[in-house]
C-alpha cells in the first residue's frame, strides 16, 4: 500500500500522527540523497529557464484533456504551498525569508484572490466538468488513483513547508525552479511577465542566501529535486488514464483513520461484535476493514434504508455526533 496519499493528507490537514513529521523529513532527505548519487547532466544550470509541460500533451498522447487535469489537479491546487511558513516571527527580518514570503504572497494573490493560480485551476476543473473533493476533504489524496510521481511531488512541496529552516537552501533552488518554468499555450497570458518578476526577486534570495552562507550545493540539488519530479509526472502522465479509481470502502477508510485521534475515548458504550467501540478504533487504525464490515453488520448500519441507519442520526441536530462529519462524509 502507497503510504504517501495517507502521509500528504496528514501533512496538509492533519490530525498529525506522533513521527509524522520526522518520517516526512526522514523521506525528503532520501530523495535529496538519490539525486546526490545520481548526478544529471543534462538538468539546466541552476537559474536558467527550461520548458516542462505538463498541461499539452506530447504527440501520440491519448490521455483526454479531463484525464490530464484530474491528475495534475493535486500539483496545481498546491501551487507555492511549500512557502507557506518560510517567515516566522524568529526569522521574518531576515533577508531571505522577507524575498520568499514576498513571492508566495504575489503567488496567491493576496491582493486580487481571483488571480490566484489554484483557484483559477479550481474554475477550470469545474468547467471541464470534473468533480474533485476539496483539498479539506480527508479523502482528497486518495479520491482519485493520482499516479505515484504526482504524490512524491505533493510530498515535497508539503515536506518544505513544514521544513522550511531545516530545507532552506533546498527550498531556495525548488522556488526557482518553480518560477524559471517556462509558460506553456493554456496558461494565463500575462504568465510570462510574472514569472519574470518572480525569477527576479527568486535571484534575489539565492543571493542572499549565499551571502548568508548558504550551500550552493544544497540550492542546487532542490532545484534538481523540482524539475525531476517534473520530469517524472510527465512521463507518469499517459498511464493517468488507466488508473484505478478508488472505492466506496477505500474512502470510508480514509474517513475514519482521520476522525481517529479525536474518537478515542468516547465510544466505550458502543458495542460491536461484543467488543467496544473503542477497542475496535484503537485495534484497526491502520486496517479499518474489519471495523467498516462489522459497523455494516451491525444494528448501527440499515444497508436496505441507509437514512434509518443509527449511525446516520446520530450525525443529524441535538445528535451525539452532530457537526463530526460534513455533509459529503455524511453521503
Amino acid at each position: 500500500m502507497n503510504p504517501l496519499p495517507s502521509l500528504c493528507q496528514r501533512l496538509l490537514n492533519g490530525p498529525m500522527q506522533a513521527g509524522d513529521l520526522d518520517l516526512a523529513e526522514a523521506w525528503l532527505a532520501r530523495e535529496l540523497q538519490a539525486l546526490e548519487a545520481d548526478p544529471d547532466a543534462a538538468l539546466p544550470s541552476l537559474g536558467e529557464p527550461w520548458h516542462g509541460p505538463l498541461l499539452t500533451a506530447a504527440a501520440g498522447t491519448a490521455l483526454t484533456t479531463a484525464d490530464r487535469l484530474r491528475a495534475l489537479a493535486p500539483l496545481y491546487l498546491l501551487e507555492g504551498a511549500w512557502l507557506a511558513r518560510v517567515a516566522q516571527p524568529a526569522n521574518g527580518h531576515e533577508p531571505v525569508s522577507a524575498l520568499l514570503l514576498r513571492l508566495y504572497l504575489e503567488m496567491v494573490c493576496l491582493d486580487d484572490p481571483t488571480q490566484s493560480p489554484p483557484l483559477r485551476f479550481r474554475a477550470r476543473l469545474i468547467r471541464e466538468g470534473i468533480q474533485l473533493p476539496p483539498l479539506l476533504r480527508p479523502d482528497f489524496f486518495t479520491h482519485v488513483g493520482f499516479p505515484a510521481s504526482i504524490l512524491r511531488f505533493c510530498t515535497c512541496h508539503l515536506v518544505l513547508m513544514h521544513r522550511p529552516r531545516r530545507f532552506l537552501p533546498e527550498l531556495l533552488g525548488y522556488t526557482l525552479a518553480h518560477v524559471r518554468r517556462m509558460a506553456e499555450p493554456g496558461e494565463d497570458p500575462g504568465m510570462p511577465a510574472v514569472r519574470r518578476r518572480q525569477a527576479d526577486w527568486a535571484r534575489e534570495a539565492i543571493e542572499s542566501g549565499r551571502r548568508q552562507g548558504l550551500c550552493d550545493e544544497r540550492m542546487t540539488r532542490g532545484w534538481a529535486l523540482y524539475i525531476r519530479n517534473c520530469q517524472a509526472v510527465r512521463a507518469d502522465l499517459p498511464a493517468a488514464a488507466n488508473a484505478p479509481k478508488m472505492t466506496h470502502e477505500a474512502r470510508l477508510a480514509g474517513i475514519i483513520r482521520s476522525k481517529l485521534p479525536h474518537a478515542l475515548g468516547y465510544h466505550n458504550r458502543v458495542r460491536l461484535q461484543g467488543k467496544s467501540l473503542d477497542d475496535w478504533l484503537s485495534e484497526q487504525a491502520e486496517n479499518t476493514v474489519p471495523l467498516l464490515h462489522a459497523l455494516r453488520d451491525s444494528p448501527q448500519v440499515q444497508v436496505q434504508c441507509p437514512a434509518a441507519s443509527r449511525l446516520l442520526r446520530a450525525m443529524d441536530f441535538g445528535g451525539p455526533m452532530f457537526g463530526v462529519f460534513s455533509a459529503a462524509e455524511r453521503q
